[in-house]
This record gives structure tokens, sequence and C-alpha cells, in this order.
């Protein structure tokens, strides 16, 4: 038996599902865009981020990045922290390494492309 609950659901994702930019409204505006391919990019509202995923099931597990490390006055980075990812419609939950919920972001009308 599966004792993982991420892994129990029936709503596999594909990666055309996850492509596209999904952003937030909080200061400094953090998003990820997500490729076809696997790839990952964005900004937790301060620092860069450069990243890849891979999909489980309904799961989306983001790799560890590579980030600069600016100082951020003002601009919750929570977006660091993020490892896990689920998609509801054109919402996307955000988990930590914990499986806790660390924000969410919403499916963006426009793609960011990669600087």
């Amino acid at each position: 038996m599966n004792s993982d609950p991420r892994k129990q659901d029936d709503n596999s994702l594909t990666m055309h599902d996850v492509a596209g930019t999904w952003r937030s409204d909080e200061p400094g505006q953090p998003y990820l865009t997500f490729t076809d391919e696997g790839a990952a990019w964005g900004t937790d509202g301060c620092n860069g981020i450069n990243t890849s995923y891979t999909l489980d099931g309904s799961t989306i597990t983001i790799e560890p990045w590579i980030a600069t490390a600016r100082a951020c006055l003002g601009v919750d980075t929570w977006l660091r922290m993020a490892r896990f990812a689920e998609i509801d419609g054109d919402t996307m939950t955000i988990l930590n390494r914990n499986d806790d919920v660390i924000g969410t972001l919403i499916r963006s009308a426009e793609d960011v492309t990669k600087p």
C-alpha cells in the first residue's frame, strides 16, 4: 500500500498541463515559468531562480535550484522553499519539503520568456 498521499491522486498531470507562467501579486511579484521539457525559472520576488521539475501523477517535484542571493527588504521569499506543487484549475499550490503549504501561484495569461 502506498503511504504517500501525493501519489494516490488519479488526476495525473502532463508537462503540457504545467507549462506556462504562474504568478503571485505579492511584493516583488514572484513567478515561476515551466516548460514542456522540464525546465523552470523565475524569481522569488527578489532573487532569480533556475531549476528543473519532474511529474509523478498529480505532484510536481521542483528540484533544488540555483539562485542569486541578494538581501530582500520587504519581500517574503517563501518561493525559495518550494519543493512540490499541485495544480487545481488555474491555481498552483506550493509546498515545502515537509509538505506544508507555503503559498499559491495563479496561471498567467502571458508567459515570461527566459532572460
